[in-house]
């Protein structure tokens, strides 16, 4: 029997109350087969609250109220992503979550459900501003919508970085004259996304005749200081 595995029975010894039908041996065992991540302090935790039950760390209800207020307002939906065996947990009597934390979870909810429309109203507008700055040569919005390091990969594989690109509109190497969008579609993930518009663009690019377009562009694009910016185009037709 390997030094874990004696860890984990010596342990289980002083929670034996709890789980004295099975046999601590068979208990650990199983425990070690269904979670080979399990560390010791994960088995002590699960045995000491069911031997000590849910009112063992504190005696005072407003406290536990305000802490978990207090845990759930500062929660993002990156802390939710899953960990081994989602080892965070709080057991709470039934009653107090439909009546204190449901509505609580659920304000979450709708508060990050709106926060992820209001990115998705941002970046589409940004999408079309990208667009108009584009047709009127306008560079200096161009500079704000486009990350530094930026880079567009046109339909021949070509990656450009975004001040060469930029100066290609502005010597008229690449001339846009408009647009109309068929289609965008938008994912939003914290402070990345990503884009697909499909937008019929008459354009007259590296020395060829002006010609419509149907353009579609697959975008990333990251959230800094509240701001939306492009960081990777690719262009295709559909």
């Amino acid at each position: 029997m390997n030094m874990k595995k004696i860890a984990l029975i010596t342990i289980s010894l002083l929670c034996s109350i709890v789980i004295l039908a099975q046999g601590v041996k068979g208990f650990v065992n199983k425990q070690l087969q269904t979670y080979p991540q399990l560390r010791l302090l994960d088995l002590y935790k699960s045995c000491f609250q069911n031997y000590m039950g849910a009112e063992h760390l504190v005696s005072d209800r407003q406290r536990v109220k305000a802490y978990l207020n207090e845990e759930l307002s500062t929660t993002t939906l990156d802390d939710l992503m899953p960990e081994a065996y989602h080892p965070h947990y709080r057991i709470v009597e039934r009653g107090i979550f439909e009546r204190e934390l449901k509505p609580l979870i659920e304000h979450k909810y709708l508060q990050n459900k709106n926060n992820d429309m209001d990115d998705k109203k941002q970046i589409e507008q940004l999408y079309k501003q990208m667009y108009q700055a584009m047709i009127a040569k306008d560079i200096a919005t161009l500079n704000t919508i486009l990350a530094e390091g930026s880079v567009l990969i046109h339909m021949t594989g070509t990656k450009q970085p975004k001040k060469q690109y930029l100066h290609e509109i502005e010597n008229g190497t690449l001339n846009y004259y408009s647009v109309e969008d068929d289609e965008i579609s938008i994912t939003v993930n914290g402070t990345t996304a990503e884009m697909t518009g499909r937008s019929r663009v008459n354009a007259a690019v590296y020395g060829g005749g002006r010609h419509t377009w149907r353009l579609q562009m697959k975008s990333k694009l990251a959230k800094n200081d509240g701001r939306w910016q492009f960081v990777e185009s690719k262009a295709s037709t559909y």
